[in-house]
């Protein structure tokens, strides 16, 4: 039995959970997963406590330093197999965030950080691992429940799975699962879907390009539509929950606004089954939690893919708050 331990850092929230691994033979897991993945794979503890970016660097290494010593109830420091990080932005080579929205992480060595914070409580002998946190999601629904799911009912082994999964949250994330392992390119920056351009001299984005598809298809962006639209009579400005709510009551402009952010999506999903011809994409994000969204959207897909014999599935995640911290305590086991 190992015990691994995940951490989930995100703009509001540090997620910490314990995990413990019954069976460590992956290979026969990726060939022959059980019916549920909670037969080998077992979440002991979780906790969250708020992020408080604005507080500084040390303060966040402090946070999860005593995330994990409450987390090891049932196991010493020593004794962990490994503690696997997700992290709000691009995570390069050296496991180093080169950016994103929590600017405290930026170019900082966490996993080094982290080891020295935690020396007193004994020699800490397992890895960290820092990733993605969009990569870490795509790695917990394909190793988790839908990885299992689609070997059961179209019997392909998730070590031959290929997967995407999207977050559609405040930003657009995006990673990318092939055959058992993230791919993640030459420098870590693989997937980086949210930059990719979709409109031409379209909407400014904060990266400095114009159209990128974070500006059409994140939970801000929609916000930013309907209140467009409303310019001129708006008081309050609803955020993407309420807009939803709007829809449900019949609202034509909510409505006109979801319509319109549902053919993005499709053509985002098309081009990216064009593309990497996946099984699967999985959705995540506060966005994905929305069913509205799906209304048609796996038919919109399909009339825009080139290839449609085999179009990949549109799937929401089954993990929910879970995936994140799920998929980063998997980390040191790849």
């Amino acid at each position: 039995m190992q015990a691994v331990i995940g951490i989930d850092i995100g703009g509001t929230k540090i997620e910490c959970a314990l995990v413990q691994v019954v069976d460590n033979d992956f290979e026969r897991y990726l060939r022959q997963p059980p019916q549920d993945y909670r037969q080998v794979f077992t979440i002991v503890s979780r906790k969250k406590v708020a992020t408080e970016r604005w507080r500084g660097y040390r303060q966040l290494v402090n946070k999860i330093a005593d995330l994990i010593r409450e987390a090891c109830q049932e196991v010493t420091i020593r004794e962990l197999d490994g503690i696997g990080i997700g992290m709000p932005g691009a995570v390069n080579d050296k496991m180093q965030m080169v950016n994103g929205n929590t600017v405290a992480l930026i170019d900082k060595d966490l996993s080094a950080d982290l080891r020295k914070s935690l020396a007193s409580d004994g020699k800490l002998n397992c890895p960290i691992v820092c990733e993605n946190d969009a990569n870490c999601f795509v790695y917990a629904e394909a190793m988790g429940t839908l990885g299992v799911e689609f070997y059961h009912n179209h019997q392909v082994p998730i070590a031959e799975q290929v997967v995407i999964g999207l977050i559609l949250g405040t930003g657009l994330g995006g990673g990318f699962f092939q055959r058992g392992s993230i791919y993640r390119g030459k420098y870590s920056s693989a997937l980086e879907i949210g930059h990719r351009l979709f409109v031409k001299d379209g909407t400014m984005c904060y990266c400095g390009r114009r159209g990128c598809a974070e500006q059409y298809l994140s939970g801000s962006a929609l916000e930013a539509s309907f209140n467009q639209r409303l310019y001129s009579q708006i008081t309050d400005r609803p955020d993407a929950r309420q807009i939803f709510s709007l829809q449900e009551n019949n609202d034509p402009v909510a409505i006109a606004v979801i319509n319109q952010y549902r053919q993005h999506l499709a053509q985002l999903l098309a081009d990216l089954g064009n593309i990497f011809d996946p099984h699967y994409i999985v959705l995540g994000g506060g966005l994905s939690q929305q069913d509205s969204i799906y209304t048609t959207l796996q038919q919109d897909l399909e009339r825009e893919l080139f290839v449609r014999d085999h179009p990949p599935l549109v799937k929401r995640n089954r993990l929910g708050d879970s995936s994140g911290v799920f998929g980063a305590a998997l980390l040191p086991l790849l």
